[in-house]
């Protein structure tokens, strides 16, 4: 097993930023892991254009152990970071720029693992003809050049590499993991009380979630939260539009996620595309029902967890699916605990790999 080794390796995380999002937290929780920094202590290289100190993690990867690098997109800039980290593992996390990061890796410290970690269905950049040759090249980067390419999700790596992905002999998935948990089931007040957790923008499409907390609304009374961060004015003013007796609407900034589903009867998860849906995994393992879109990561999970895929089309039947949610706490946690999204497992697969193990 990695967890003996009498010499500590190093792991140099390639990161964009260290914003609050969920590439930077699984990250976080590995460099938090005990297991992992038995075997290896913990570096971040950020390619984005700000400075570490302007991050809203940057304290939390220090407290944790981890040392915090930046080199920006200049590759020379990363080989000499790379050089004086003498990295027994790079793992970048930037999504298809990662076959560049990994060429570089490859020139400057050959000797160390090469990782890339697919964490989303795609870019969610304009297509053109520049990006589409530039998005060919890095597949084939990281083909070439990858020791492993590990998706989040089968849905993640067939939007990113094409289906013809479960032919690369160094490509598997590594669900991630979140510990299971426990919360007081929430005292009735009346309310019908929905929650949406994250970025501000159209791909988690929290427009839609108001309407749908709307439609809720002609049967119950509902309080819809929407925590995330973001420019949220336009959120306001249809929150505005759509508001009533029987319909309350809050925007919050982001907050534990603990604190938010001890207030919460339903996850709702409208997004349009996603890589592997952190909250909606994190709601069902602590048994708070979830109602998502009928896209393809939400159905992956689904197979796993308790949680209804419903179409965006149908506002009324996303309306119908949430008034008849109701939780079954010890049935969601048991569906968990046998389920491949247990820290513990995502945890142990990725030593096997920095290692250099088959699994």
């Amino acid at each position: 097993m990695p967890h003996t080794q009498s010499a500590k390796g190093r792991i140099v995380h390639v990161l964009g930023s260290l914003d609050r999002g969920g590439a930077e937290m699984r990250v976080l929780a590995m460099c938090r892991d005990p297991l992992m920094s038995e075997s290896y202590s913990h570096a971040v290289l950020l390619l984005g254009s700000s400075v570490p100190t302007e991050h809203a993690l940057t304290r939390d990867f220090v407290n944790a152990g981890a040392t915090v690098h930046h080199s920006g997109r200049n590759p020379a800039r990363v080989a000499r970071r790379l050089r004086k980290l003498v990295p027994s593992v790079v793992h970048s996390h930037v999504h298809l720029s990662s076959g560049w990061v990994l060429l570089v890796a490859a020139l400057v410290v050959p000797r160390a693992r090469r990782l890339a970690h697919i964490r989303s269905t795609g870019s969610g950049r304009p297509r053109t003809f520049i990006r589409g040759s530039y998005e060919r090249i890095m597949r084939l980067l990281l083909r070439l050049i990858s020791h492993r390419i590990v998706g989040v999700s089968n849905a993640a790596l067939n939007g990113s590499l094409g289906r013809g992905w479960t032919l690369w002999k160094n490509t598997l998935v590594v669900y991630n993991g979140v510990e299971p948990g426990s919360i007081e089931p929430r005292v009735a007040d009346g309310l019908l009380r929905l929650s949406v957790v994250g970025r501000i923008c159209a791909e988690k499409n929290q427009q839609f979630a108001i309407e749908v907390a709307a439609a809720a609304s002609r049967t119950r009374h509902v309080h819809l939260a929407i925590f995330g961060r973001g420019d949220a004015s336009e959120l306001e003013r249809l929150a505005a539009r759509f508001e009533s007796e029987s319909l309350a609407i809050q925007i919050h900034g982001e907050r534990p996620i603990a604190q938010i589903l001890e207030q919460t009867d339903v996850v709702l998860a409208p997004s349009l595309r996603e890589g592997l849906p952190g909250v909606v995994i994190e709601a069902a393992a602590v048994g708070v029902p979830v109602v998502a879109s009928d896209i393809e990561p939400m159905r992956e999970v689904a197979e796993f967890l308790s949680i209804a895929c419903v179409s965006l089309a149908d506002v009324g039947q996303w309306a119908s699916a949430i008034v008849v949610a109701t939780p079954d706490r010890a049935r969601s946690l048991e569906r968990f605990r046998q389920s491949p999204f247990t820290l513990d497992q995502s945890h142990r697969a990725l030593l096997h790999l920095w290692a250099g193990e088959a699994r």
